[in-house]
């Protein structure tokens, strides 16, 4: 998968390094083609270590949004154990708002805005 992307940067990645080539072309629609069949396996391990690949550092920034437009089984189970904030976003993009906002509100809590005055301790 490295080779497919560094090979050239395609224009479909969203990174645009000069002016695009039918080279560029080419190889945004092998990389869409890779995608896709990777996707549609029915092999849980093989899709973890996919998502991993993606969210590594260095393809994150181009491949994140991918990801989470991606419509796979296994995809919520891999964001509900690996990344409340892209679990989140995952949520807003397929329009479950609700458990958006808990995950949010939850966040919120956690970090000392939750709001409603403070705890009342018992003992010394």
């Amino acid at each position: 998968l490295d080779d497919v992307l560094h090979s050239r940067v395609p224009p479909a990645l969203g990174i645009a390094r000069g002016k695009a080539t039918a080279g560029d072309a080419a190889m945004a629609a092998t990389w869409q083609q890779l995608r896709a069949k990777a996707m549609d396996t029915d092999d849980e391990l093989f899709h973890i270590l996919l998502y991993d690949w993606m969210l590594i550092d260095e393809h994150r920034p181009r491949l994140e949004a991918q990801l989470l437009a991606s419509h796979t089984p296994f995809l919520e189970r891999y964001l509900k154990a690996t990344s409340v904030d892209l679990l989140c976003k995952y949520y807003i993009r397929t329009g479950k708002y609700e458990p958006a906002a808990l995950i949010l509100m939850k966040l919120a809590e956690a970090r000392g805005g939750g709001g409603g005055g403070g705890e009342q301790h018992d003992g010394p």
